[in-house]
């Protein structure tokens, strides 16, 4: 992760381990589109006043931090 970027950018579902496919295109009766709710890789909902509690989200802010700092 070198790079001379200022910005980072992740994907909330990966922050939290979120396995289903988030806006997948389809119909609201083929694929519950634009209504998933964010979960966790164990399926328990994860408000986004919450996030920063996430401990994988936290894994990942440190992983990235470090990464900077090399």
């Amino acid at each position: 992760m070198h790079t001379p970027a200022l910005l980072t950018a992740v994907a909330l579902t990966d922050a939290v381990g979120e396995r289903r496919s988030q806006n997948h295109p389809g119909t609201h009766t083929e694929y519950p589109n634009w209504q998933v709710p964010l979960a966790d890789a164990n399926g328990v909902p994860v408000l986004l006043d919450d996030m920063f509690d996430h401990p994988r989200l936290n894994r990942l802010l440190e992983a990235v931090r470090t990464a900077r700092q090399s």
